[in-house]
């Protein structure tokens, strides 16, 4: 989405614009003018989202004839709603582990990426939880470092994160 929002196809795929325009009258230039260039936009945010997407989605998308039926499908197949959905982006939270060298930025990331799909679905957790998170994920050798942390100052994710950032980018004081 945000690729095509930079291309400015957003509307065609999402929003006000995503519906064919109807031609009342075919003598009507401005509205076969408008349908021309919905055509032409579809065709052309269709060709974005082919361009970046995987082999496997594209299977899903390669009959695709507008973006916005390209979008909705992609959308039916890898958005699916529901409890389901939610009990398996908790476990994969609250399984994740940063692996001993794995790029600890990297791995913030991907947990953040997961709170906010979990806030997707209106399922959110607390600053607290998250921070605990967090500090659970690290791999063993933090052990030390994580066990001098005081839980009950921990206010907000963002906190742990930056000392743990500080710590990770301290050659002399990494965990062994």
């Amino acid at each position: 989405m945000d690729i095509l929002t930079e291309l400015d196809y957003d509307e065609y795929i999402t929003g006000s614009r995503c519906e064919k325009p109807v031609i009342p009258d075919e003598t009507d230039k401005a509205a076969i003018a408008a349908l021309t260039e919905w055509e032409r936009k579809q065709r052309k945010a269709l060709a974005v989202i082919r361009l970046h997407v995987a082999e496997g989605p594209m299977a899903y998308i390669q009959w695709a004839t507008t973006g916005v039926e390209a979008w909705n499908k992609l959308q039916s197949v890898y958005q699916p709603k529901g409890a389901i959905n939610i009990i398996r982006l908790c476990r994969q939270i609250f399984r994740m582990a940063c692996e001993e060298g794995e790029n600890i930025e990297e791995h913030f990331r991907k947990l953040t990426d997961i709170t906010g799909a979990l806030e997707e679905y209106g399922t959110t957790i607390s600053e607290v939880e998250f921070a605990i998170t967090i500090l659970t994920s690290l791999p063993d050798s933090w052990d030390t470092w994580v066990g001098s942390i005081d839980l009950a100052s921990i206010k907000t994710s963002d906190d742990i994160i930056a000392r743990i950032l500080q710590q990770a980018n301290r050659p002399a004081a990494k965990p062994d």
